[in-house]
């Protein structure tokens, strides 16, 4: 393995190849969106009793697992949804795969096959426009608009320790031979300009998967 709990360690985790940015990154990115959804949760639903209760949730999971995941419905692994802890599970897995684990599998494809002799028979059109944007009205609620601005400083905190990282000559594999630095879960937080582009770096709030 690549990890073990080690409930003294800042996640939770240990990671045994420290070298290794993808992991080093990611749980970082992790433990923050695990945190936002944890203080944003236990606003609402202060016992085990209101998920139970909650007929929205427990349809929407009943859905999810019978649905959207209908040959898997009778796996024993699925969470009862019966508890907060259920819930803040579920929706870290849901927001972490939904953004950073598809930015870092994903827009790591475009340095190859953004040339196009690398996939000769293939063509794309122009990337629509962009339609929703994010807005700060998304809630009239002051306690989940003061753990989401929190949530955004523990992501500026990621972005300088990843650039801390990649300018540390002891991480080789942070650059590569080609001294290209990592940044597929640079969440690019500061960068209100976007000029990079979605594919140059920062991890995106994807409704898409």
């Amino acid at each position: 393995g690549v990890a073990v709990e080690n409930p003294s360690s800042d996640n939770g985790i240990e990671l045994l190849i420290e070298d290794y940015p993808f992991a080093v990154d990611g749980l970082e990115i992790w433990s923050a969106i695990k945190t936002w959804v944890r203080e944003y949760c236990t606003i609402y639903y202060k016992n085990d009793k209101a998920v139970q209760n909650d007929t929205e949730i427990q349809e929407w999971w009943n859905e999810v697992r019978t649905e959207g995941h209908g040959d898997l419905q009778h796996e024993s692994w699925w969470p009862s949804m019966q508890t907060c802890d259920d819930l803040m599970e579920a929706c870290t897995i849901i927001i972490w795969v939904a953004s950073a684990l598809h930015a870092a599998v994903n827009f790591g494809q475009y340095p190859y096959a953004g040339f196009l002799p690398n996939r000769p028979t293939v063509s794309r059109r122009f990337m629509p426009e962009p339609g929703q944007r994010d807005s700060p009205n998304w809630t009239v609620d002051d306690e989940p608009l003061e753990a989401f601005k929190r949530f955004g400083k523990s992501l500026e905190l990621i972005e300088n320790n990843i650039i801390q990282r990649n300018n540390d000559k002891k991480f080789k594999n942070r650059t590569g031979p080609v001294n290209i630095p990592y940044t597929l879960l640079y969440p690019n937080t500061t960068d209100y300009t976007r000029e990079g582009g979605l594919t140059g770096k920062g991890i995106p709030n994807s409704v898409s998967i």
